[in-house]
C-alpha cells in the first residue's frame, strides 16, 4: 500500500494459492451457495454409522439389519446432538461412538507403529478397548451399578428393573429403558448417562496423564461421583 493511499492494493491472483473458484460447499461452488441448498444437502446426507461388530444380530437379514441400524443412528446422533446436553459431555460421548478411547503412547516400542496399540488395562491388567473402557472392566461397571442409586433419585421412581447394563444400551444412552418412561423423565436419563460417560473419560485421561502441579506432584482429582453430581 503507498503512503496517503488508504485503499488497499489488489492481490495479484498468481500470489493467491487457493483456487477460490473451485471450493464448493454442498457440491456447489461456494459463490452459488445458499443456506437452503445447505438444508436439502443435509436431508439427504448419509448418516454415520461407527462400526460396532458387538450391535450386529447374526439372525437377520441383511436388509432388515441395515434399516434398523440407520434408524438407530439417527436416533443416536439427535441424542447426541440433544441442545441441553452440558458441552463437556460431547467429546466424551463422542469418543464412545467412534470407538476413540484415550490411549496410553507406549514409549518402549523401538517400532514407532507399534506405539499406538492397544496395552493392558490400568485397573484389571485385562486387553484395554473401547468396550472394555466404557462397558466390560470390572471397575466400570462397578461405576455404572453404583450410579444407579443416582439415576433412581432423579426419577424419582421405584425401581429400576428394566435398566440393563448390556452393550447396546450403554452406547445408545439406554433407548430401550428410555422407552419404557413417560417423555417428561427420558432427558434426565440422558443427563445422567452423558455425566457417567463423562466422568469415565474424566478418570481415564487422569489415570494415564496424570496432572502435576509447578513442584511435579500430582494434583488430588475429583472421584467419579463427584464428577456426576456436578452435572446433574
Amino acid at each position: 500500500m503507498r503512503e496517503g493511499n488508504n485503499r488497499p492494493r489488489p492481490i495479484e491472483p498468481t500470489f493467491d494459492l487457493v483456487l477460490w473458484d473451485k471450493l464448493t460447499l454442498c457440491g456447489v461452488p461456494c459463490k452459488e451457495y445458499k443456506v437452503k441448498k445447505a438444508r436439502i444437502a443435509a436431508m439427504k446426507a448419509t448418516v454415520i454409522q461407527p462400526i460396532w461388530e458387538e450391535l450386529d444380530d447374526e439372525n437377520e437379514e441383511e436388509e432388515e439389519a441395515h434399516k434398523r441400524t440407520e434408524k438407530l443412528w439417527k436416533t443416536t446422533w439427535s441424542v447426541f446432538n440433544w441442545k441441553y446436553r452440558p458441552h463437556y459431555q460431547f467429546e466424551a460421548y463422542w469418543r464412545l461412538l467412534h470407538k476413540r478411547h484415550i490411549r496410553a503412547l507406549d514409549t518402549t516400542e523401538l517400532e514407532e507403529r507399534h506405539r499406538f496399540i492397544t496395552g493392558r488395562c490400568y485397573n484389571c491388567d485385562g486387553a484395554d478397548n473401547i468396550q472394555h473402557a466404557y462397558i466390560t472392566c470390572p471397575n466400570v461397571r462397578e461405576i455404572w451399578i453404583q450410579a444407579k442409586p443416582i439415576l433412581l433419585k432423579l426419577l424419582g421412581i421405584a425401581s429400576l428393573d428394566n435398566l440393563e447394563l448390556l452393550n447396546s444400551e450403554i452406547i445408545f444412552a439406554f433407548l430401550n429403558f428410555r422407552r419404557t418412561l413417560p417423555k417428561e423423565l427420558r432427558q434426565k436419563v440422558i443427563l445422567w448417562h452423558g455425566s457417567i460417560i463423562h466422568a469415565i473419560t474424566k478418570r481415564r485421561e487422569m489415570a494415564l496423564f496424570p496432572p502435576t502441579g509447578p513442584d511435579g506432584t500430582a494434583f488430588d482429582y475429583d472421584g467419579w461421583e463427584e464428577i456426576v453430581l456436578k452435572q446433574i
